[in-house]
């Protein structure tokens, strides 16, 4: 709950947008609610139902971030939960509320974002 308020506070000047997520993620924990709209908090506590299990969240996740630069096929995501694809597919969107490619574009496009405004380096 601290970590959410306090990102909320640290987004709320320049982002406004992630800093309302962070509050509606933090008001959905103190209401004991989940939301379509944060899937992941959902996950994170255990509240979903048909979707995928913690231990091929953890897999996907890791799996996920090492290989961003690389093209990362469905299939190779199903394997790795040891699901066919099409379940797979259904359980992904229930767990994260996206679909696969939607999640793996959105990490990629999160990943540079994250280190303009880490790294002291200039972008040129």
């Amino acid at each position: 709950m601290v970590r959410l308020l306090t990102s909320a506070l640290g987004y709320l000047e320049r982002y406004r947008a992630a800093a309302k997520r962070s509050v509606e993620q933090a008001a959905e924990l103190l209401g004991g609610r989940t939301s379509r709209h944060s899937p992941d908090m959902a996950v994170q506590t255990g509240m979903v139902r048909g979707g995928l299990a913690p231990w091929q969240i953890k897999q996907l996740r890791a799996y996920i971030t090492e290989t961003l630069a690389s093209p990362i096929a469905l299939e190779d995501l199903a394997a790795i939960c040891r699901l066919s694809v099409s379940h797979f597919s259904r359980a992904f969107k229930t767990s994260f509320g996206e679909p696969p490619h939607s999640y793996i574009m959105r990490q990629r496009i999160e990943e540079p974002k994250r280190l303009m405004l880490e790294c002291e380096e200039s972008l040129s």
